[in-house]
């Protein structure tokens, strides 16, 4: 759901309970772990992005995102619930994802099982076939957009490349992080 007013924060602030630090940064925003006003068990994270510098296409993208992840209904696939959004702002209200990116615990040179291994890309196999199963491509796996709680359970997140394959040339098409490209979308066969 999208909501358009001259103060989406001040919508958010009738809704949400934001915290104060961010959580996470990047390029147009940052994401703030909020909880619901009427109920504080209800665990959200809010996106905040700076349109105030993006074009017309960029926005679009991000509407198409939280477009596409409203279709996807998957327990190993964040969700996203609305949009608000003003002429300086949009803020994305999505799923809580606690927990560590493969990427991190690698980095930190912890080690996993071949059990924890095999349980994870169980479940990411599940919502990689469930995004499929809706023609709808990801172009962005990797281990930074893979996040594990302490029970095992895996989200797939961030679809900001994300596209509904409606074409070959969309399967074809260059996109997401150049060491975990399919070689065939590398070599442009």
């Amino acid at each position: 759901v999208r909501y358009k007013s001259e103060n989406a924060l001040s919508d958010i602030n009738r809704l949400y309970k934001m915290e104060d630090v961010p959580v996470a940064k990047g390029a147009f925003g940052r994401v703030y772990k909020a909880c619901s006003i009427t109920d504080e068990d209800t665990l959200f994270a809010i996106k905040h992005l700076d349109i105030s510098s993006m074009k017309a296409k960029q926005i679009n993208e991000i509407s198409s995102e939280v477009q596409i992840l409203n279709s996807l209904d998957h327990p190993n696939i964040v969700k996203y619930y609305e949009i608000y959004e003003d002429r300086e702002a949009l803020y994305i209200v999505m799923e809580q994802c606690v927990g560590y990116t493969i990427y991190d615990k690698i980095a930190a040179g912890q080690r996993m099982t071949e059990t924890e291994i095999c349980k994870i890309a169980q479940q990411l196999l599940r919502a990689i076939n469930h995004c499929h199963a809706h023609k709808i491509t990801h172009r962005d796996i990797k281990l930074e957009n893979i996040i594990v709680n302490d029970y095992g359970e895996c989200k797939l997140i961030d679809f900001g490349l994300s596209k509904t394959a409606t074409s070959e040339q969309i399967l074809k098409s260059m996109a997401g992080t150049p060491y975990y490209m399919a070689p065939e979308i590398l070599t442009s066969r």
